[in-house]
């Protein structure tokens, strides 16, 4: 699970991550206040400072 600072959290396979940090996830889900919002299929997450990744 990524969470962003804004409060998003996005759940899915990470199938890569560069040197910059960018995260790229497959068969992503996203959640905001802990409901999911849909699935969002390959997603690409540019590195931005997140409070927790786990």
């Amino acid at each position: 699970m990524i969470k962003l600072k804004w409060g998003q959290e996005y759940k899915g396979f990470m199938t890569s991550v560069d040197s910059y940090m960018n995260i790229q996830l497959a068969n992503a889900e996203e959640f905001v206040d802990g409901a999911s919002t849909g699935v969002l299929g390959e997603v690409l997450i540019r590195y931005i400072p997140a409070p927790y990744s786990g």
